[in-house]
């Protein structure tokens, strides 16, 4: 399996430079080292802290790094040590804590489905434009608004979910924030309430990351955006910053914020109705637009991740644009322990 990177120059109209890592995972160029890069796809590992590995199909398990792509069908498992940021849609993400286990059912950013085979995994949905399917033990749970959202797999087939905020659909019921369910094997869901200021350590880790991503996003620079990127189209994107070594949530207009707190204040320079973005909506609720906080139909020891896909944009009819991304090309796992430096 090869990482596919897609790299923009300051002066091609999405001119994309697409490079296959070999099996010992070689680092960026220098003169790509310092370009922001952008993604569209959901399956981009961003950061691996302590022991994880992956598996595509048949293979073996293979170590795991940042700025590997999973597809349908990836499982990743973590040591008892180890955690993992993953990229959903542009805006959300995945965390998986230490001994758990997850995969991707579907990677379209437009149909997310996800399984959380053994321990816990948290979701932080900051710009959720369609629903985000999530398998749990023997239970089916689907984000339907931006929030925290925390899962775990029970070695019984039941399961546990934690609404910290927002709204999450189980069979016919709604649950809000502040709520868990919990679900015994082949049993009914019973919602109740638990203590949101109650954390752990993977909770706290997951609100770490959540503010150095913001952090990101705040340092970017629109001059630099426009030096490094030039394309026709539009949408939410993720963007890998070379300075923070790691991708973060570059929306096409304000108005977005983390359910942790802050807000993305760069958004896209290219976007001409940036200033016409409302937030904090659910889906099919919103300006019309999809994405954004409004929704709408219309760490020591980590790695962070590398270029890992190009493509091409596109403006539809409506206006809003679409993304073709280049095909993921590793189709092995590597045995390689490198890492982008």
């Amino acid at each position: 399996m090869k990482i596919i990177k897609g790299a923009f120059s300051a002066v091609a109209l999405l001119a994309v430079a697409l490079s296959a890592f070999g099996q010992d995972r070689k680092p960026l160029a220098p003169d790509e080292q310092s370009q922001y890069l952008v993604s569209a796809k959901a399956g981009a590992v961003n950061i691996v802290d302590g022991d994880a590995s992956f598996k595509r199909g048949k293979s073996d398990w293979d170590i795991l790094i940042a700025g590997d792509e999973l597809r349908a069908g990836d499982a990743v498992r973590t040591g008892t040590d180890g955690r993992v940021e993953v990229l959903l849609s542009p805006g959300s993400f995945l965390r998986l804590s230490g001994d758990s286990e997850f995969l991707f059912s579907s990677t379209s950013v437009y149909n997310l489905k996800l399984k959380v085979v053994k321990g816990s995994v948290i979701v932080e949905a900051s710009a959720v434009e369609s629903a985000i399917t999530v398998n749990a033990g023997k239970s089916q749970f689907f984000i339907v608004q931006n929030g925290i959202y925390r899962f775990t797999a029970q070695a019984d087939g039941g399961a546990v979910a934690m609404v910290r905020k927002g709204r999450l659909r189980v069979a016919d019921n709604i649950v809000k924030d502040g709520k868990k369910i919990v679900v015994v094997a082949g049993g009914t869901p019973v919602i109740t309430s638990f203590d949101k200021k109650a954390q752990d350590e993977f909770d706290a880790w997951s609100k770490d990351r959540a503010k150095t991503l913001i952090a990101a996003n705040r340092k970017l620079s629109e001059r630099a955006i426009r030096r490094s990127l030039s394309f026709n189209g539009g949408g939410n994107l993720w963007l890998y910053d070379p300075f923070f070594r790691t991708y973060t949530f570059l929306p096409y207009g304000y108005g977005y914020n983390s359910p942790y707190g802050g807000g993305y204040r760069t958004c896209n320079p290219y976007n001409p109705w940036r200033n016409n973005y409302p937030g904090n909506g659910t889906i099919g609720s919103g300006n019309g637009y999809g994405g954004g906080s409004g929704g709408g139909s219309g760490s020591g020891g980590s790695t962070s991740a590398p270029p890992s896909s190009g493509g091409s944009y596109s403006r539809g009819s409506d206006g809003a644009g679409s993304y073709q991304s280049a095909p993921a090309t590793r189709d092995t796992p590597s045995t390689s322990k490198g890492r982008i430096n």
